[in-house]
């Protein structure tokens, strides 16, 4: 008697727990839908996903600031750069750096916009084996005007302590001034890599 007592309780119970009578349980009409998404175009079931970057801004495969780069044909010659003379000196630091088998910076002045760079000469003659290379000195100096700079350079020994005339200039025949802004300007031209795109 006692299990038959036990087993209606267990039957009522369980009956009782699967009819509820909450009206909330069964109307769901009230819960929170997750937002709908819109559907990606470029999405293709048979191929993988492919994010929508239309909105990221691409950076340029070409190296080199390209037109924005000329020399004058004025004597003396000039490097134009058509951006403003901070970012002009960002460049100009990277074309002297990628040239570091010719070039070796120095030195600079960021507040006199002066790069100052050393290069070899070596030594021709008949007896050029006996005599040691020639290192010449320049500096490189910058100056702005609205979203121009203009670079130019000059032969000097400020930075070795040496001077072969009073006013610091090297007057040797191995210098070659133009020769550097001609390299400077072809790496500015054509394959400056930069982290930016020079805007």
């Amino acid at each position: 008697m006692q299990r038959l007592i036990k087993s209606v309780l267990l039957t009522a119970v369980l009956v009782s727990c699967g009819t509820p009578t909450d009206s909330r349980y069964k109307d769901i009409s009230h819960l929170e839908r997750p937002p709908s998404l819109p559907a990606n175009p470029t999405y293709n079931a048979n191929e993988a996903y492919t994010a929508d970057d239309s909105r990221i801004e691409k950076q340029s495969e070409k190296l080199g600031l390209g037109d924005t780069v000329y020399l004058t044909t004025a004597a003396p010659l000039q490097l134009r750069i058509k951006l403003p003379i901070d970012k002009a000196w960002y460049a100009l630091a990277q074309a002297i750096k990628q040239n570091s088998d010719t070039l070796k910076l120095t030195d600079h002045d960021r507040g006199k916009k002066i790069y100052y760079i050393s290069t070899t000469a070596a030594s021709d003659g008949l007896l050029s084996f006996l005599s040691s290379d020639t290192t010449i000195n320049y500096a490189i100096s910058m100056k702005g005007a609205d979203n121009e700079t203009a670079v130019m350079i000059n032969t000097s020994s400020e930075q070795s302590g040496a001077s072969d005339n009073q006013d610091g200039t090297h007057t040797g025949a191995d210098a070659n001034p133009d020769k550097i802004l001609h390299l400077l300007y072809e790496t500015l031209r054509e394959d400056l890599k930069l982290d930016y795109n020079g805007s």
